[in-house]
């Protein structure tokens, strides 16, 4: 079985864009590398290898994977924001639609996650993700995503379950 080692330090984005070309995108090769760093890592290293070797990173990942493999790691390596857009447009309009999914997605995001994926929903695909569930979805399904969309989440620090006792008891 295989131990990732996270280092002390990761090296600048330059030099593991670097690694990444001179090793050929194989598949051990990206995950050993791309697994220890944040999605602004990664696009640190998608912004370095560009501009290094004049080829788009995604479309040489692309080429060089292949199935399941290719398409986790593509959608890893997008902007959350971007990364939930396309899988919700998958699940809205995909051949065969996923609820599950674009429930999933909706639901577990909090305001300061949904505000980016609107625009970038809309951007991606010349629509409005409200309009897509619209007119994809029905009944309580389509309420319940609608209003988890437009409506603001608390995202302040926990409540003390003791003291809303207290105050509910009027103490």
């Amino acid at each position: 079985m295989a131990t990732v080692k996270i280092p002390s330090e990761t090296p600048p984005p330059r030099e593991v864009a670097m690694n990444i070309h001179r090793r050929g995108f194989d598949g051990a090769a990206i995950i050993n590398i791309l697994a220890r760093r944040d999605a602004t890592q990664r696009s640190q290293i998608v912004q370095e290898y560009e501009t290094m070797y004049s080829n788009d990173f995604k479309k040489c990942l692309s080429s060089k994977l292949s199935g399941h493999f290719k398409k986790a790691v593509l959608l890893w390596m997008q902007d959350p924001a971007e990364g939930d857009a396309n899988i919700l447009r998958h699940a809205l309009k995909g051949t065969i639609p996923d609820h599950k999914a674009a429930t999933e997605v909706i639901c577990s995001r909090n305001s300061s996650q949904i505000r980016p994926l609107k625009p970038n929903y809309f951007s991606s695909f010349g629509t409005s993700l409200e309009d897509d569930i619209d007119s994809q979805r029905s009944g309580d399904l389509r309420k319940l995503l609608l209003a988890f969309l437009n409506t603001s989440r608390y995202e302040g620090p926990k409540f003390d379950e003791a003291l809303v006792e207290n105050d509910a008891k009027g103490k």
